[in-house]
């Protein structure tokens, strides 16, 4: 392997196995398992000095809080810390507007028992966070930092088609920026070659969730059947305080 590769692809070897990472908090949206196509260089280590690869959600109700971040990526090298970034408004040659970031945060790696490309794929996971986000598109970014140990250590965060997804966005748009390898906010594929979207997600709370959160917003007809229930339960007291 070179140690500039930028993306690691299909042809290598496929995924074995999969597996949902596991999270304390509530899902607000995982965008699904690494389909074993591509894999695209997203770290800070001793071989590349940054890369980030950003993948789209959308916030929907009222409002998420957002407790952890999390991603699923291949790589050789065990991590204790990881950067993130979640924007807004990112296009071509444009990052937007960062809403919330850290360098270095602590972050678990915690193996999936998968593995593709000869990389164990990882699950890195950042949380004690307390970010709300308002309702609209957003754009998180992940990246193990390397121990700093091994010249070879190398990370790639895993492209997905949405299998076991929760409240996954499957558009084909993502975005890279690296100043390693001179990249500006381009559009994922023309590293991957294909549209991309990341094995990436986000624990909290949300309101007006269909799926996923913990928060969720009675339908009408469990309203209707939660208040008959009580007016029930009161005329049940009514009659017993009357025959007493």
């Amino acid at each position: 392997m070179k140690l500039n590769q930028l993306v690691l692809r299909v042809a290598a070897v496929a995924v074995v196995g999969m597996s949902l990472p596991t999270s304390a908090q509530a899902q607000l949206w995982y965008n699904g398992d690494i389909n074993g196509v591509n894999a695209l260089s997203s770290e800070r280590n001793t071989v590349v000095s940054q890369s980030m690869a950003y993948d789209n959600f959308v916030v929907t109700g009222a409002g998420w809080t957002i407790n952890s971040v999390f991603g699923n990526f291949l790589a050789n090298f065990a991590w204790s810390t990881a950067d993130y970034e979640i924007r807004t408004g990112v296009s071509v040659g444009n990052g937007g507007t960062v809403v919330a970031s850290g360098s270095g945060f602590a972050a678990s790696q915690v193996a999936t028992g998968n593995t593709a490309f000869g990389f164990t794929e990882y699950t890195a996971t950042i949380s004690g966070l307390s970010i709300f986000l308002n309702p609209g598109t957003y754009w998180l970014g992940i990246s193990p930092v390397g121990t700093g140990n091994n010249n070879n250590d190398r990370a790639f965060v895993g492209t997905t088609s949405g299998t076991n997804g929760n409240n996954a966005n499957i558009d084909g748009l993502s975005f890279f920026n690296s100043t390693f390898f001179g990249a500006n906010f381009v559009n994922s594929d023309t590293q991957t070659g294909a549209p991309s979207d990341f094995a990436y997600g986000v624990d909290g709370a949300g309101s007006g969730l269909s799926t996923g959160g913990d928060d969720v917003v009675p339908e009408p007809a469990t309203m209707t059947l939660l208040a008959t229930g009580l007016a029930g339960m009161a005329a049940a007291r009514r009659r017993k305080a009357a025959k007493a």
